[in-house]
């Protein structure tokens, strides 16, 4: 067997992406959950490793988390917790479209979420939470997200990397 890491429940992969610091993770972690506001049912999109949706899946929460990173979504469905599963953005698309969702999380790579903009906005459910560490490919989505009857209700900027010009951002969008 091999080992296994997790830091406040939540699998640590080898090679794959995670925070740098514990501390700053469980502000980014509580300001998303916060945003997600009382939801019965959560879809995580480039859930990773389940670091932003796991706790709330043990909280009795129906969670479902899709991402491309193979090892880091089967690190996080061998917890036992949530539905995790490997899926390309094609894949994404058709799972907003065949489910109903109170909350959908947003957290993708550096190049943004373009490829599901359209599917999160068609999709029924009550709010997105977006997460971004580039702030010109977040722009961009919010821009997409607005001409598809979609407002920012609430943002925040949190400071995950002391020191250096990079922020990550958490918005909240709700239906206008």
């Amino acid at each position: 067997p091999r080992a296994r890491l997790e830091v406040d429940g939540v699998p640590v992969v080898n090679g794959t992406f995670c925070q740098s610091s514990l501390t700053l993770n469980r502000l980014l972690v509580g300001t998303v959950r916060e945003m997600a506001g009382a939801c019965g049912s959560l879809l995580d999109l480039y859930c990773g490793n389940g670091n932003l949706s796991l706790g709330l899946a043990r909280a009795g929460v129906r969670v479902t988390g899709m991402d491309h990173a193979g090892a880091a979504v089967r690190a996080a469905a061998e917890t036992g917790a949530g539905d995790y599963r490997t899926g390309d953005e094609a894949a994404m698309g058709a799972l907003m479209a065949a489910g109903r969702w109170d909350t959908v999380v947003l957290d993708p790579p550096r190049a943004g979420a373009a490829a599901v903009v359209e599917a999160a906005a068609a999709a029924a459910q009550a709010r997105i939470v977006c997460v971004s560490c580039d702030p010109a490919t977040l722009a961009r989505d919010l821009a997409a997200f607005a001409g598809l009857g979609w407002r920012v209700k609430r943002a925040a900027a949190l400071d995950l990397f002391p020191c250096t010009p990079h922020v990550e951002t958490v918005c909240l969008l709700e239906r206008d």
